[in-house]
């Protein structure tokens, strides 16, 4: 499933990294870090809660966010998301789905990265 994920995430302009070593490169000013609830293989989606990221603000703000996941948040698609994070559904104020970086066509169809959201998304194993 990893790689399918990788895939997914990849063609909508997010990256895949593995390792502590890559979570501290990516580091620094401007980049928000946050915990991951659930990877969704099938679209690139990871699920993150405003409760465990210390608020809404945190991976929507910042121009770079930077997930924390592990290989055993992955399920193949929506439903088994959904039925992994039943509880924090219920404990959090939101639960967020990114999928890739912010990006809109709205001004004459030309396609523009960060502007309602950051601009890189990165998902750290």
């Amino acid at each position: 499933m990893i790689e399918q994920f990788t895939e997914a995430l990849e063609a909508l302009g997010g990256h895949v990294h593995r390792g502590r070593d890559a979570l501290e490169r990516l580091r620094g000013p401007g980049v928000a870090v946050t915990p991951c609830l659930a990877l969704i293989a099938e679209t690139g989606t990871a699920v993150v809660s405003a409760r465990l990221s210390g608020g809404r603000r945190n991976g929507l703000v910042d121009p770079v966010h930077v997930i924390e996941a592990r290989e055993d948040q992955l399920v193949p698609d929506l439903a088994a998301a959904l039925a992994a994070i039943g509880p924090e559904l219920a404990a959090a104020s939101a639960v967020t789905l990114v999928t890739g970086p912010s990006r809109t066509a709205d001004i004459e169809q030309t396609l523009i990265r960060g502007v309602h959201g950051p601009g890189e998304v990165h998902v750290v194993f």
